[in-house]
């Protein structure tokens, strides 16, 4: 911090701790950070671009840091959300230098150097240099639940230390050409998966609907391991599918794209599919896809059967705690036990309008032991005619013998 700040800095950093605040609150009532900020910048339209990029990053890093920082104060202070700026910042922003000139006039300790380039042990080191007395690990990053909700032949420790590490965006291109071009046009850097050609990483920061506006359509925003699943059921000219939780469609758009227009899609899904799911068929062009509102756990849509049938079940999102930090300060260990018995339910009534010899896929975004190889072995053992089929890891190209577990950190 050097030099005066910018006539702008004090008045950002009331309203963006303000909105901290409340987003802190909020997520504590169960609505997801990204939902308030939705609607945050919606109702309050007077929000610049510098100003939703500076909130949202602030409140971002706060439930990624919140473990360690919310041993200082349950709730956030000026000093602890310029701790959770720096922890994942390289350089600080007048805001923040605000915040920190603020704690020191009142004698308050406070951190002042950015931490985002320092290794999980460094900057543990360096936030307990500034706020002594508390336990600074990588176990009390994630609630304390987490650790005993995992496969016992998981290392835990890499796994908290990937939910740090804010992920790539990916995308899965129908042409990947006509998408490196515009990115390399405009100076963008960009990653190709080394085995899932139509598949792109680009840092997050950058803001699609704007870079990518001509080439609307093109693609599909989808993480990597959501397009895993779609390699891994590569439907065949001439198959029926059904998507039985199909959400916002974009598993139901990768098997229209595989099947090219030979064959049909049928995505169904608990609530009314949203205009969200409207849009992205209609932008996407894809013939073959039809959609109704059905409950998988009781109802099977006909005419049955399907040759390919994808429960792309509800569960507890722990796999995608990087993208969403707060999620794991929502998720309660009740609700694991909950999400596995509609996963069961969903799987069993799936399961009977499967053709004969065909297939099943069970997909879930969590790691919990419970919700993934409890609730298929559950599955298997009471319906004997299904059994795991081997196949290969869309990602690397090795033999898995039935069940794949991709972690956060599986990407490039």
């Amino acid at each position: 911090m050097t030099g005066p700040l910018p006539p702008y800095a004090a008045g950002q950093a009331r309203v963006a701790f303000s909105v901290l605040q409340e987003a802190d609150e909020t997520v504590r009532e169960g609505m997801p950070a990204d939902t308030f900020l939705r609607k945050l910048f919606h109702q309050h339209r007077n929000f610049g671009s510098r100003d939703r990029r500076f909130v949202s990053q602030l409140i971002f890093s706060w439930f990624r840091w919140r473990g360690w920082l919310g041993q200082i104060s349950n709730e956030p202070t000026p000093a602890t959300a310029a701790a959770a700026y720096l922890l994942d910042a390289t350089e600080s922003a007048p805001a923040i230098d605000h915040l920190i000139l603020e704690c020191r006039t009142n004698g308050i300790a406070v951190a002042s150097q950015p931490m985002g380039a320092l290794r999980p042990s460094e900057k543990a080191e360096a936030i307990a240099g500034c706020f002594p007395g508390h336990t600074f690990t990588w176990k009390t990053l994630v609630p304390a639940w987490v650790l005993d909700a995992l496969p016992p032949a998981l290392d835990p420790e890499p796994l908290v230390l990937s939910f740090q590490q804010r992920p790539p965006t990916w995308l899965r291109c129908r042409d990947t050409e006509e998408i490196i071009a515009s990115l390399n046009r405009q100076r963008i850097p960009w990653d190709r998966h080394a085995r899932m050609q139509s598949a792109l990483a680009i840092d997050p920061s950058w803001h699609l609907a704007h870079v990518l506006k001509r080439e609307a359509g093109r693609y599909e925003v989808q993480d990597i391991a959501s397009q895993a699943v779609g390699m891994l059921c590569y439907p065949e000219p001439g198959q029926r599918w059904w998507d039985a939780c199909a959400g916002s469609g974009g598993k139901t758009l990768h098997l229209a794209e595989l099947l090219d227009g030979h064959g049909a899609v049928l995505a169904t899904d608990v609530r009314d599919l949203s205009r969200e799911f409207e849009r992205r068929v209609a932008a996407a062009g894809y013939r073959g896809i039809s959609a109704i509102q059905l409950d998988a756990a009781t109802t099977s849509p006909q005419p049955a059967p399907f040759d390919g049938i994808l429960v792309d079940a509800p569960c507890s999102g722990m796999g995608t705690w990087s993208r969403n930090p707060d999620a794991r300060w929502r998720t309660k260990p009740e609700d694991i036990r909950a999400q596995s018995m509609q996963q069961e339910a969903i799987l069993a009534n799936a399961g009977t309008g499967l053709n004969v010899g065909g297939i099943l896929v069970y997909s879930v975004c969590t790691l919990t032991d419970q919700e993934t190889t409890g609730v298929v072995h559950t599955f298997l053992e009471r319906h004997p005619e299904i059994s795991l089929d081997p196949f290969s890891n869309p990602l690397t190209g090795e033999a898995v013998p039935g069940i794949l577990q991709i972690l956060p950190a599986d990407g490039p």
